[in-house]
């Protein structure tokens, strides 16, 4: 509370789902960088807003071995549910390093 630092809101389309959450995505970064994550619910004052349409990203994958043997096809929808309402685990929700 009573915190400066950079509020990045990333919006997903429908057809996005399974990338990650259709719609408005919050993650907050504090200004010393101390601590951020996902953004429930927020108020501010004195806030300026910048807009970035982003038509294309690409997405590095590590190409190690263990990444290699991940089953990444799982239905991952309600731990991501979770997460996006608040209900993460302490594994989710760990502040920034």
């Amino acid at each position: 509370e009573n915190v400066r630092g950079t509020l990045v809101a990333v919006y997903f389309p429908a057809y996005m789902d399974g990338l990650n959450t259709p719609g408005l995505h919050f993650h907050f970064l504090r200004e010393d960088a101390g601590a951020g994550g996902h953004v429930l619910a927020l108020s501010f004052r004195g806030l300026t807003a910048e807009l970035d349409e982003t038509p294309a990203f690409s997405m590095a994958l590590p190409r190690d071995e263990a990444f290699r043997q991940l089953d990444l096809t799982a239905e991952l929808g309600s731990a991501i549910a979770r997460v996006e309402t608040g209900g993460a685990t302490a594994e989710c929700a760990a502040p920034a390093r």
